[in-house]
């Protein structure tokens, strides 16, 4: 084959992960900021009688690389994006 007599290899390209932007502590107290300000007054008036509260099921698509392979002389790297881009669709 000519890519091989040239020196390439059918390469598998790797993904390096790209670093979320919060820390583990910066997103457990966003979540818990999250839940004091807007979730408990909501579930309070639910039980309270003045609202309703739904819950419903979430499809979270990733954003995501699909990797492949190609002729190449040295193994490429390529930036992914962690699981940390969603995009949430609700469903009810």
């Amino acid at each position: 084959m000519f890519l091989r007599s040239l020196g390439t290899r059918w390469r598998r390209i790797v993904a390096i992960a790209v670093p979320p932007k919060l820390t583990i502590e910066e997103h457990v107290q966003r979540q818990a900021g999250l839940l004091e300000q807007q979730l408990e007054p909501n579930l309070t008036e639910a039980r309270a009688g003045r609202g309703h509260a739904f819950f419903a099921d979430a499809t979270h698509l990733v954003l995501g690389t699909f990797l492949c392979c190609l002729w190449c002389f040295e193994r490429t790297f390529v930036r992914a994006p962690s699981s940390q881009l969603r995009f949430n669709v609700l469903i009810a």
